[in-house]
């Protein structure tokens, strides 16, 4: 009779596979940690891809492969460990009740965009519209400074300066530059990181951590500490889909 293990375990299992891996190889192919009623497998399923396109081909067929792989063995769980890439997510004020914030702008020199937004109760920003060029007279259609645009504002605008505001100003041009770019690839984005994502799934639940890929100058490249295991309320992307047999099945429940 085999123990089974609950799901956040097998993703720490996953965890110390693939540091272990890690320092070894300096890289990770992507691999499978699969709980069966006859025990634990583990599966490697690299990836071999020229282009964008053919790795998003390699992927699906990656993807129907262990699905029937796991509806084979009767897995009943099991974690993706991957690499890959990853930006730092920019809020939007959609996600914000209009009662608790303030509104702020941007106020970067020379910047070609400023940022309109809101900050909440805690003291994050987020953004709401992207302002480019000088904000101009409604009336005259001449150049105003944001300083008097604020000041005569019918209602309370707090100019945002400094570090705060250049590292919001310079995260939102990276996005659009790498959106005018057209690769749609995470790679090629400016402000990327390099991580190593580790997914779980019971069927039931999801659960989701990562180790960072640290690269120091003329240092052995190494992973982050294991990042608190979450349960996110929405997965996006290829690997969103859960791949287990039962996953319909609960999720009618």
């Amino acid at each position: 009779m085999t123990t089974t293990i609950p799901l956040d375990a097998l993703v720490r299992r996953a965890s110390r596979m693939a540091e272990q891996m890690f320092d070894e190889e300096g890289e990770i192919d992507m691999f499978w940690v699969i709980d069966t009623p006859a025990g634990i497998i583990n599966v490697l399923s690299p990836i071999f891809a020229k282009s964008v396109t053919e790795s998003r081909e390699h992927k699906d067929a990656i993807n129907e492969a262990m699905r029937e792989l796991l509806r084979e063995h009767e897995a009943t769980r099991y974690v993706r460990v991957a690499e890959a890439w990853t930006t730092e997510k920019v809020s939007s004020t959609s996600e914000l009740p209009d009662d608790e914030s303030t509104v702020f702008v941007t106020n970067v020199a020379e910047s070609p965009i400023q940022i309109l937004g809101r900050r909440n109760r805690s003291g994050k920003l987020f953004v709401g519209s992207v302002v480019s060029g000088p904000p101009r007279d409604p009336i005259t259609g001449e150049a105003e400074t944001l300083e008097r645009v604020v000041a005569t504002a019918p209602m309370r605008i707090e100019l945002v300066t400094g570090p705060e505001a250049e590292d919001l100003v310079s995260k939102i041009q990276a996005e659009m530059d790498w959106r005018a770019k057209g690769s749609g690839a995470l790679a090629d984005h400016p402000l990327r990181k390099e991580m190593v994502a580790i997914w779980g799934s019971d069927g039931r639940e999801t659960l989701f951590a990562w180790r960072d890929i640290i690269r120091p100058p003329g240092g052995k490249p190494y992973l982050s500490k294991l990042s608190k295991i979450e349960r996110p309320e929405k997965m996006e992307g290829r690997w969103a889909e859960d791949l287990l047999p039962n996953a319909a099945a609960a999720a009618k429940q």
